[in-house]
This record gives C-alpha cells, structure tokens and sequence, in this order.
C-alpha cells in the first residue's frame, strides 16, 4: 500500500477516445472548409479542453503543432489541385483562404521544397 503512494502510476499517454474524434472531426471539416483560418483557442474551444492541453494533445496524435498541421493539410489540397487541374496558381491560393498567390507560394515551397509551378510540372 505504501508503495503506491510513493510509486507514480502510470497513465496511459493515448488521448481520451472522445477528445480523438473531436480531433477527427475537426481534421475533416479542415479538408472541406480549406479557407478556414481558426485560432487555437477556437480548436480548443470547439474540442472543449483548455488550449494549453489542446496543443499538447494534438502534436501527440499528429505530429505536428495545430498550425502547421492546418498548413499541411492547405498544401496537401493545393499539391493534388495543381495535379489534377488546369486551375492557376492564383485560383488555388484564393481558393484555399492564403492573402496573396505570393504567400501561398512561399508557403507551398517552405512544405514541399518547390514553387507550385515546379510541383506542377514535375507532376506531370
């Protein structure tokens, strides 16, 4: 008995089942409404866990901070339509919620390592 009060209990590290399908619900509404630029409070807020915890629970399920996923997930859109359209570059980055075809394109190389009309082309 002793020993349990002195030993840590280990805790299993996997997010709650609950706050998992938030996760995923807020993943796929990411992939439709692309344009959607929320803060981190408004993701915690939406999963309903402080963001201090939202943060470190969404890096642990993906890897990657909340922003950088949402930029990722923006870039993964924007990759599959300059392969699969005739769309301009310019049409895209609107269509994807960036300010300027420039922002997109430094956004896009900073992820990829090319400008999307070098993915373009090497898609092709």
């Amino acid at each position: 008995m002793v020993l349990h009060i002195v030993q840590p209990v280990e805790v299993d590290d996997a997010p709650a089942t609950d706050l998992l399908e938030k996760f995923d619900m807020l993943m796929r509404r990411l992939q439709h409404e692309p344009y959607w630029r929320p803060t981190v409070e408004e993701l915690a807020r939406l999963t309903a866990i402080s963001p201090s915890h939202f943060m470190r629970t969404f890096r642990q399920y993906t890897g990657f901070s909340p922003m950088a996923y949402l930029e990722r997930q923006r870039i993964k859109q924007a990759s599959d339509l300059l392969m699969n359209t005739s769309r301009s570059v310019l049409e895209i980055s609107t269509a994807l919620g960036y300010a300027s075809s420039q922002h997109f394109a430094t956004a896009f190389k900073r992820v990829t390592g090319m400008t999307p009309l070098a993915w373009r082309k090497s898609s092709r």
